[in-house]
């Protein structure tokens, strides 16, 4: 997934994507990265590590103005299969000091990974 926009003053671009079979078998990790752009070109920020297998599925990212919104589904303990997430999430995160910091939750109290 991608969004393209500003994010505060700068444009940018951030990403989202998924690591698969790291080390064998069907676990999974998902990844935010920020780039700035320039001109025609993006330069590397930062990234971080947002979700996956057993902790949250990145469904949705947008730049709503000065931060990151994420949004996907969360797992509800106890209850959801590693396969199958389902409580809603919304998370935002912004760039500090060129590193991705969680703003805060919404719908699930959830933090992050």
């Amino acid at each position: 997934m991608m969004a393209e926009g500003r994010l505060g003053s700068q444009a940018a671009a951030v990403v989202v994507f998924t690591l698969e079979g790291a080390g064998g078998g069907n676990n999974y990790s998902q990844y935010l990265a920020v780039f700035w752009k320039h001109g025609n070109q993006y330069v590397y920020c930062c990234s971080r590590h947002v979700g996956g297998k057993g902790i949250r599925s990145v469904e949705r990212v947008s730049l709503p103005g000065a931060s990151i919104r994420l949004g996907g589904k969360d797992y509800v303990p106890g209850k959801d299969p590693m396969c199958c997430p389902s409580r809603a999430y919304s998370d935002d995160l912004a760039v500090r000091d060129a590193e991705l910091v969680e703003l805060g939750a919404s719908d699930t109290g959830s933090r992050g990974p």
